[in-house]
């Protein structure tokens, strides 16, 4: 089955950007916009990969200071699976937004992957990294008493051969400065390595350590009619196929021009796609194979086009009409206003320092800064 880096959702956004542009409103609290984004993926159909970016989401900024919103997460989840209720992105997304966010995490992880990090052990601690038993491993605890952030992250990620130990070793150490009394954490799965865990619960137990944990339990709910204007519009008597981007384009891609900070599949190929071959890279799209499918269209992969077996008689014909006369939103014709909503320019407006500067008043870490002004677009999806 052939597979496109570029996909168009079904109001022709560059799928990956909405998934960079759903992040970022999450982080800044922006409620109504981060709906907005998440139910463009979830009504293209790409409703399972929008619950897992959620979940990483989670994990990587709010899991250490709201673990206990972990649980319902879950709950969510699971009622999802089993009720197919269009709410439940709604209700993650809006508890999500009203909770505390840090970069800890994706920092140190980015960090350690990028650059080489420098222990500063001398001869005897460094034949201590290859023991088995991490009981042995004095340097361990000397971090941990003095808070070296990025070589914890470093050991656990990197370095670490045991890391089910280490964690244990980790928490004994919290638990005797009474900041905790169980093991009760993150179970492996699927989604998150041992590694990722071992780190995670490490954060949580030194943010609980700075009273930073904020566990609120208070729940928003969410009705159906909250989320009505999210839903697919159609083409109708009152509004015709090229009015129609220009009525659903409630928000730029990059309004805030925070993009720039991360890597997406965009190329210099994207506005002529968007103008020409849109029909092609929007056939990546649940939504839209199911309406090519409908009318009868047949996906070209060396051509890229979509291509409609007119044939010899009148309903053929009139297959390719209707699918055009429904879904040809005209992107080539609408107002250079309205084409930025998807393809706007991406402007290197902001660093990593800059946004780093945003969220370290609820983090733990402070990197050094010669790492922030180093960074190159983070590979977040």
């Amino acid at each position: 089955m052939a597979t496109s880096k570029l996909i168009f959702t079904r109001y022709l956004y560059n799928k990956d950007e909405v998934k960079l542009a759903l992040f970022v409103a999450i982080l800044k609290k922006q409620e109504q916009k981060s709906l907005f984004w998440a139910y463009e993926l979830y009504y293209s159909g790409f409703e399972a990969e929008l619950f897992d970016f959620l979940q990483k989401i989670y994990m990587d900024c709010f899991y250490t200071l709201n673990p206990a919103f972990h649980k319902y997460f879950q709950k969510k989840l699971r009622e999802w699976t089993e009720t197919r209720l269009e709410t439940v992105p709604a209700a993650i997304i809006k508890n999500m937004v009203i909770r505390p966010c840090t970069l800890d995490f994706l920092l140190l992880k980015h960090i350690t992957s990028h650059f080489e990090i420098e222990l500063e052990l001398d001869e005897e601690k460094e034949k201590e990294l290859d023991e088995e038993d991490i009981n042995k491993n004095s340097f361990l605890t000397a971090w941990l008493q003095e808070k070296k952030y990025l070589f914890i992250a470093e050991y656990v990620l990197n370095r670490c051969k045991t890391t089910e130990k280490t964690l244990h070793t980790i928490i004994s150490y919290f638990k005797e400065k009474g900041i905790v009394s169980s093991e009760k954490f993150l179970k492996k799965d699927n989604k998150l390595s041992q590694n990722d865990i071992t780190l995670l619960t490490t954060m949580l137990l030194f943010s609980m350590q700075e009273n930073k944990v904020v566990n609120k339990k208070v729940y928003i709910t969410v009705k159906e009619e909250q989320i009505k204007r999210f839903q697919t519009l159609r083409v109708h008597d009152g509004l015709k196929n090229y009015k129609l981007l220009r009525k659903v384009y409630e928000y730029g891609i990059d309004e805030d021009n925070y993009l720039s900070l991360f890597s997406s599949k965009r190329d210099d190929q994207l506005r002529e796609n968007f103008f020409y071959n849109w029909e092609y890279y929007a056939s990546f799209s649940p939504i839209w194979a199911s309406r090519i499918q409908e009318y009868g269209g047949e996906i070209n992969h060396e051509t890229k086009k979509v291509i409609f077996d007119e044939g010899e008689d009148d309903e053929h014909q009139q297959q390719c009409e209707d699918f055009y006369l429904h879904f040809n939103y005209e992107p080539d014709e609408q107002s250079l206003e309205i084409q930025n909503k998807s393809i706007q320019p991406i402007v290197c407006k902001r660093t990593w320092r800059d946004f780093y500067e945003e969220y370290k008043d609820t983090g733990i870490f402070e990197p050094d800064l010669e790492f922030l002004e180093e960074f190159d677009r983070m590979e977040y999806i």
